[in-house]
C-alpha cells in the first residue's frame, strides 16, 4: 500500500506542477513580455496559445485530480491519518483552483480564442504610454465595465474597479498614478 500510494502522490504532485508552471511561466515571463507588444499581436499569442492549452492541458489537470483524490483514499485506508488529511487538502486546493480557473480565467481564454481565430481584437483599455507608442492613449474612464483583452494586464494603480480606455489621454487618476512603460 505504501508504494501505491507514494506514486499516486507522485504521479498527482507532476501533473500539478506541469499545470502550475505553465501559470508561473505565464505569469513571471509572458505577461511582461506581453505588455510590450501591440494589442493585436497580444490577442493572436494568447488565444492560439490558450486554444492549444485548452486541448493538451486537461489531461494532467485531471490526472492531477483523480491521482490526489487516490492518494487521498489509499492513505486513509491503509491508516495513515496525516498522510491522507495532506493529501485531502492538496485536493481540496486544487478543486478550489479548478472552480476559479473556470469562472474567472476560463471565460477570458473563450474570448481571446474567439477573438484570434477571427483576426480581431476585443475592445480594449490603453496602456497608458506616451503618444506615438504602440498602445493607444488612456482613456476616457478608470472604471471600465467591460472585460478588455489588456484588463489581466498589470491593473493601473488608483484604478477604481477597472483599467483606462482610450480617451482620456492620461487625465485620469490612473494614469497619472502608474509609472510609463517602453
Amino acid at each position: 500500500m505504501l508504494v501505491l500510494t507514494v506514486a499516486l502522490a507522485v504521479l498527482a504532485a507532476v501533473c500539478t506542477a506541469v499545470i502550475f508552471g505553465t501559470d508561473v511561466l505565464g505569469a513571471v515571463v509572458m505577461r511582461p513580455a506581453y505588455a510590450e507588444i501591440d494589442d493585436q499581436a497580444m490577442v493572436q499569442i494568447v488565444g492560439r496559445s490558450h486554444r492549444l492549452g485548452g486541448q493538451r492541458l486537461p489531461v494532467p489537470g485531471v490526472v492531477s485530480v483523480v491521482a490526489a483524490a487516490l492518494t487521498t483514499l489509499s492513505a486513509l485506508i491503509a491508516g495513515w491519518l496525516a498522510a491522507g488529511l495532506a493529501a485531502a487538502v492538496g485536493l481540496v486546493l486544487l478543486l478550489a483552483w479548478l472552480v476559479i480557473f473556470n469562472r474567472i480565467s476560463l471565460p477570458i481564454n473563450k474570448v481571446l480564442i474567439a477573438a484570434s481565430e477571427a483576426g480581431e481584437t476585443p475592445p480594449t483599455p490603453g496602456r497608458c504610454r506616451p503618444a506615438g507608442t504602440r498602445s493607444s492613449p488612456c482613456a476616457r474612464s478608470c472604471r471600465a465595465p467591460h472585460w478588455s483583452a489588456s484588463a489581466w494586464r498589470s491593473p493601473s494603480p488608483g484604478a477604481e474597479g477597472g483599467l483606462c480606455v482610450d480617451g482620456c489621454a492620461g487625465t485620469c487618476g490612473a494614469c497619472r498614478n502608474r509609472p510609463e512603460r517602453a
